[in-house]
């Protein structure tokens, strides 16, 4: 039995298109990115119906002192890709969706987490760096790329 070893076969994945998103919208006004969240986890999630956003918007809410009300999304035409980057010693992390990308065959996320740089001011209190963004919904898998970025010293 002699089996031939040739070169891979690869699978044409279409060409790759940026997709529109944007940083959901609080009730109040703000953008759904910031240090504080009840979620002290690294978590990278994909939310397309209402039930899993309010349980996860449970979650996430219960690390405010004053929790912000839960935004509406159009879930059937929306969905959104939330990041969390885990519980972190002190303030000067954060993390953010910096690119959505579709091909024939998946939706490619683009996560940055960010360190603070050598010398720079940090407080010294736990912070739960999170971006939570809305985009036109697709049945797409979807599969994370994430970095890790040091800030420049201070």
């Amino acid at each position: 039995d002699q089996r031939k070893h040739g070169p891979i076969e690869r699978h044409d994945l279409g060409e790759e298109r940026i997709l529109d998103f944007e940083t959901l919208n609080n009730v109040d006004g703000s953008r759904a990115q910031g240090d504080t969240s009840g979620i002290g986890s690294a978590q990278l999630v994909v939310i397309r119906d209402e039930d899993s956003f309010a349980e996860l918007w449970e979650r996430h809410a219960a690390g405010f002192t004053n929790p912000p009300a839960r935004p509406d999304v159009e879930f059937g035409e929306r969905m959104l890709i939330a990041a969390f980057a885990g519980t972190r010693p002190t303030t000067g992390y954060s993390i953010t969706v910096e690119e959505i990308r579709e091909n024939d065959e998946f939706i490619n996320v683009d996560v940055e987490t960010r360190t603070p740089g050598n010398g720079c001011d940090v407080a010294e209190r736990e912070t739960q760096p999170f971006h939570i963004v809305v985009l036109d919904d697709s049945d797409a898998p979807v599969n994370f790329n994430q970095s890790t970025v040091k800030g420049s010293a201070c």
